[in-house]
């Protein structure tokens, strides 16, 4: 028997930090979402650390969203995000979204990194409307490549480039648009090339 769809979450949206009695519904959204969900153990592991932190976003007191994140000195790490099935395009990704941005600073940390499967089409087109910029594409054995967006406070609709990838001073190039798919792709083979010696 096929599952009833269920209701989509109304109401004002409350972004607060995240506590124990909240793990149920983040483990549920988590395995929602993801093809490998994190045990609760990892989750456990992980806010442990000094600079880890963890918030819910809910809405009548039931948790529609988290994120977890890592704050670094220059920079913000999204290490987990996620919106329950029955929440998603309601806009609450994009308000949780803007409570990372709003913790960029000019005078502290003006950068939020986000790492994703190149599998996961959504939150890649998620990150683009919302200002993030590929930057970098990693390979691992395992998953395939791993795209890094980040977003940069202040710098508008700028693009990251190789030289950005590699740790150089040089100047990014800027783009007045944002890139297509296929220069997405383009400049993902130009970042390997490079790695790879070609």
């Amino acid at each position: 028997m096929a599952k009833k769809p269920k209701k989509p979450q109304r109401g004002e949206l409350h972004i607060r930090w995240m506590i124990q009695r909240d793990m149920p519904e983040v483990l549920e959204i988590e395995r929602e979402n993801y093809e490998y969900p994190w045990p609760g153990e990892d989750f456990h592991l992980l806010l442990r650390q000094a600079n880890c932190i963890g918030m819910v976003a809910t809405i009548n007191g039931k948790v529609v969203g988290f994120m977890i994140y890592e704050l670094y000195k220059t920079k913000i790490d999204v290490v987990n995000f996620a919106i329950a099935d029955d929440s998603c395009c309601l806009g609450y990704g994009r308000k949780m979204l803007l409570v990372l941005k709003s913790k960029l600073g000019p005078s502290r940390r003006t950068r939020l990194n986000w790492r994703v499967a190149e599998t996961n089409l959504p939150v890649q087109l998620f990150l683009r409307k919302n200002g993030f910029n590929l930057f970098r594409v990693d390979s691992t054995d395992e998953q395939g490549d791993i795209y890094c967006f980040a977003y940069e406070r202040g710098v508008g609709n700028r693009i990251l480039s190789e030289y950005a990838a590699y740790g150089t001073t040089a100047e990014p190039r800027v783009h007045d648009r944002a890139l297509t798919s296929d220069e997405i792709k383009l400049l993902g083979d130009q970042l390997k090339g490079k790695r790879d010696g070609v």
